[in-house]
């Protein structure tokens, strides 16, 4: 039994159109499968450059703490010199006072020998 040349036909036509939906499945399944491949590598990628962001932004925070550290650290062995050379200087004008004074009492004295040898020869010469 033979069918008809048009049942054929569109039996024909039918299996090929289903061939092709098939095929258009499959080439939209694979495209499908390619696009989560790559948004899930573009996901990877953005968690990558944020880690790296995260971990560029905390080295930059400890730098900073670092120099802020070090700077205060100068400041205060700044401060300390300052206060060692202020007690330095002060010993210093208190050394030279010092030397003064004792210079001063040493004249002094040094006068008082002379006015009283001087009132010693005036006294021995009155006698005399």
């Amino acid at each position: 039994m033979r069918y008809p040349d048009h049942y054929v036909t569109f039996e024909n036509k039918l299996r090929e159109k289903i061939v092709n939906e098939e095929e258009e499945i499959q080439r939209k399944g694979k495209i499908l499968v390619d696009l989560k491949s790559k948004a899930n590598e573009i996901l990877r990628q953005e968690e990558k450059m944020r880690l790296q962001q995260e971990a560029m932004i905390k080295a930059e925070a400890e730098r900073k703490l670092k120099m802020r550290t070090e700077m205060e650290s100068l400041l205060q062995e700044r401060i300390r010199l300052d206060e060692l050379a202020r007690v330095a200087r002060l010993d210093h004008v208190k050394a030279i006072e010092g030397t003064i004074e004792s210079s001063l009492k040493q004249q002094e004295k040094l006068r008082e020998q002379e006015h009283k040898m001087i009132e010693d020869e005036m006294a021995s010469r009155q006698r005399s």
